[in-house]
């Protein structure tokens, strides 16, 4: 029971630590009178056991045999500064950088990061 329980917890945490997730079954077709699976991932077919981050979409999908199952990446929120902020938090390669408001290619020094914002999923 204990082990159950420890099992449950550490999926729940990986789920709400990878923000939204979905999942869509498994498809097959017929070749050479020979059933193949895959998942089908935007127009990509994908091999079972197979997985793709999407840099786009800033999202982890891992194909098995019951489906494809998809997860935002937990460093890729939208992050709300005030409006009254000198820095933005802008998406580099699926992480939020701070970046100075009047000039994106600048880092925003520390000073200057708001304390208070808040972040949503994508």
């Amino acid at each position: 029971m204990n082990t159950v329980l420890c099992l449950f917890v550490v999926l729940v945490s990986i789920t709400v630590g990878n923000g939204a997730v979905s999942f869509s079954p498994s498809e097959s077709e017929t070749v050479y009178g020979e059933k193949v699976q895959f998942c089908k991932y935007k127009d990509i077919r994908m091999l079972p056991v197979s997985t793709i981050k999407d840099y786009d979409s800033c999202e982890k999908c891992v194909c098995t045999e019951r489906g494809l199952s998809c997860a935002t990446l937990r460093t890729a929120f939208h992050v709300n500064t005030p409006a009254n902020s000198k820095c933005v938090s802008v998406r580099i390669g699926c992480v939020n950088r701070w970046r100075r408001k009047s000039n994106k290619n600048k880092k925003c020094p520390k000073s200057l990061i708001p304390r208070d914002f808040t972040m949503v999923g994508k």
